[in-house]
């Protein structure tokens, strides 16, 4: 099979737009455990290679946790699992992390609100959701209780940004933008 100079320009646009965003890492398809775990390492590796301070590097990886854990306790079955994605940028000093899949619009009401809510608290009340939330904790349903995103909010030190694409009368794909700041 040979490749049409239309495949090979449509690389190279994407190419051209990883380097303008600085994208280090893209990742879409199904998330397994051994995916996750792969997609860590490599993310690790690279902050390594990078020689990115300890406290950066900590940050970047347990907001890449919570973000895999999201998209993880998200998806509705794998036909939708396909269309998970995670990306790591970088702006300056600054990293960005982009997670989206598709959940159901049922879910994207519920998710808006704890995001929203999770926006308007301070950097205090965030750790006292966070802590009372792990105090009353029911495990059987820890993945719906917006924990992840409090931790993503709190370890970020940012706003956490988010859009939801309609797909059709069922289904929507969020999408969540996380920065984290060098200072």
């Amino acid at each position: 099979m040979s490749i049409s100079n239309s495949d090979l320009s449509y690389v190279v646009s994407i190419k051209k737009i990883m380097e303008q965003h600085n994208f280090m890492f893209c990742y879409k398809g199904k998330f397994t455990h051994q995916i996750t775990k792969s997609i860590l390492n490599i993310t690790e590796r690279k902050l390594v290679t990078e020689n990115v301070e300890v406290s950066i590097k900590k940050k970047v990886f347990n907001v890449m946790v919570d973000c895999l854990q999201t998209i993880c306790n998200k998806n509705l079955n794998d036909q939708y699992n396909r269309s998970s994605l995670i990306m790591i940028g970088k702006v300056n000093t600054d990293y960005i992390i982009y997670s989206g899949n598709i959940i159901s619009n049922d879910d994207a009401i519920s998710l808006q609100d704890k995001l929203t809510h999770i926006n308007l608290m301070s950097k205090d009340d965030l750790r006292k959701m966070h802590y009372n939330s792990l105090s009353t904790l029911d495990l059987e349903k820890l993945g719906e209780t917006g924990i992840g995103l409090v931790e993503i909010a709190k370890k970020s030190g940012n706003k956490l940004e988010f859009n939801f694409l309609t797909i059709n009368e069922e289904h929507s794909y969020f999408v969540l933008r996380t920065l984290i700041n060098k200072a």
